[in-house]
């Protein structure tokens, strides 16, 4: 008995301690979940332990791409791709552009995994199809790239092909005399900036290849001045405006327009007795006075003003001597001095009239502009009121601002008066875009000089 008893001692004994270690270990692999659960809740980050011998797989990042149209000379952001990966975090993974098309200019941020760009197109960019290069890599260094395809459109141009100034396709001058060609009309650029910035930046040059003699423009009318001109022969004059663009604009503006000049040589010798035609003679209204030459309708051939009892006559030029029967113009009782000039900067010539208010000449009188349409004709006109008695006039720019201004002598006050042009630019909408000059002057001279 006693042995079968030992026996059973025996045999009890490695099934309790088999026992007590699958307790103990149950009681271990517990408490370790608790332990992971409460780090969990603390926000603390657990990580498995690497066993020894038993390799580590990493897998590159992943990037997806979108596509992207730019325009030359403008400034763009876009979304253009998403990235993501197994391991690391998609808002701390590195995207990078490693190939850009020259004239294009990206900067990249990366948020959560989205990727935007911001662009710089400049205007020397290749249009048409073009491709930038990404590169995305995660903490452990493996990368991916992809082509973002870039479609490059053409800025946007400002009257290309136009020049805001043509002139008479032929202008014939004596050598060694002097000439004004002014514009023969305006070409219409439906952007009325077009002028302003040719006036406030624009170098404009006139030549012609071997041409002696001098030239010079006047950027608010327009009109080109020859001097001396010589040797005798035929010349490609050429206005050409340089070093012009418009801001946030790709394209500099429009480049030239020409025309022909003609200088004949002078008669040998010269003329020792001059004499003069039978006078023709050409209806000019009631008791015609004074008389001014200029060139109102752009033809290129001078035409005439001339004041008469109730108005102006206008007589265009056949340029052959003769004049057209002409149109009658009602400014006022009987005007005794015109004028010709460009006051409302719009390259067309305007006439300016002086006369007493009424028939009797000591009392004051006012200062008449009638503004040119450009064909000869006047569509608006603006009175000047006098407080003295208005005797003569002259045009010219004296505080030079580019602007023709009026002087008046007052043979009843004994003064001149000097009356500045506020010709202003008036805005036509509430946009950048901007109306025509308006010629405006004071009701009042500046001055009075006795």
């Amino acid at each position: 008995m006693r042995v079968r008893g030992e026996r059973v001692r025996v045999l009890l004994v490695p099934c309790v301690l088999l026992l007590i270690s699958t307790l103990a270990t149950a009681v271990w692999w517990r408490g370790a979940q608790a332990a992971m659960m409460a780090a969990s809740g603390a926000g603390l980050s657990v990580r498995a332990q690497t066993l020894p011998g038993v390799a580590q797989t990493n897998t590159p990042p992943k990037i997806n791409v979108s596509s992207v149209t730019l325009q030359q000379g403008t400034l763009a952001n876009a979304t253009i791709a998403t990235v993501s990966d197994d391991e690391t975090p998609a808002g701390s993974l590195k995207v990078e552009a490693v190939s850009v098309p020259a004239g294009v200019r990206i900067g990249l941020a990366n948020t959560g995994g989205t990727i935007t760009a911001g662009f710089r197109v400049d205007c020397t960019s290749q249009l048409g199809e073009n491709a930038i290069t990404l590169k995305v890599t995660d903490e452990a260094g493996l990368s991916a790239t992809a082509s973002l395809p870039v479609v490059i459109t053409a800025g946007e141009r400002r009257g290309e092909g136009l020049f805001p100034f043509v002139y008479p396709p032929t202008t014939t001058i004596t050598a060694g005399g002097s000439a004004i060609v002014n514009r023969a009309n305006e070409v219409v650029t439906n952007d009325a900036l077009y002028q302003l910035y040719l006036q406030l930046f624009g170098n404009v040059t006139v030549s012609a290849p071997g041409f002696g003699g001098s030239f010079s423009f006047d950027k608010a009318s327009g009109a080109v001045t020859i001097s001396d001109a010589g040797p005798p022969g035929e010349y490609a004059v050429t206005v050409a405006a340089t070093s012009l663009s418009i801001p946030f604009q790709c394209e500099t503006l429009p480049k030239e327009v020409k025309f022909k000049l003609v200088v004949n040589p002078k008669p040998a010798g010269g003329c020792a007795a001059p004499s003069f035609s039978s006078p023709i003679s050409y209806a000019a209204g009631s008791k015609p006075g004074a008389i001014v030459t200029a060139d109102f309708n752009g033809d290129g051939k001078t035409d005439l003003a001339v004041a008469n009892e109730r108005g102006v006559k206008m007589l265009p030029g056949d340029g052959r001597g003769g004049f057209d029967s002409g149109t009658d113009y009602d400014t006022g009782f009987r005007p005794c001095v015109l004028r010709a000039g460009d006051f409302d900067g719009d390259g067309r010539l305007d006439l300016a009239i002086i006369g007493p208010a009424s028939p009797f000449p000591a009392l004051p009188g006012d200062v008449t502009v009638l503004f040119g349409d450009g064909n000869g004709g006047f569509s608006r006109n603006v009175r000047v009121p006098l407080s003295y008695t208005p005797q003569s006039m002259i045009t010219g720019d004296f505080n030079g601002d580019g602007k023709a201004d009026l002087v008046v002598a007052n043979s009843g006050s004994e003064t001149v008066g000097v009356f500045l042009n506020s010709c202003a630019i008036r805005s036509a909408s509430v946009k950048s875009r901007m109306g025509a000059l308006r010629g405006h002057f004071p009701g009042r001279p500046v001055a009075q000089q006795r």
